[in-house]
């Protein structure tokens, strides 16, 4: 049998300097990603502005990040 993990993780998608912090503390951590369940999107036509990054909101969450 195939030893399975699972184990959330809180992520700021709105920051891309979070984002990068994220996935080095992954690496150090876990090493390898078999599989990743992003549901994170922001609909377009919902209050969106700009990201601290300087994107527009639903573009950095949707698609960058």
């Amino acid at each position: 049998p195939t030893k399975v993990s699972c184990s959330p993780r809180r992520l700021d998608l709105g920051d891309l300097e979070s984002v990068r912090e994220y996935a080095r503390a992954f690496q150090l951590e876990v090493g390898r990603l078999t599989l990743l369940i992003h549901n994170a999107a922001l609909k377009p036509g919902s209050e969106g502005g700009l990201t601290a990054n300087g994107y527009q909101e639903i573009f950095q969450v949707n698609y960058l990040a």
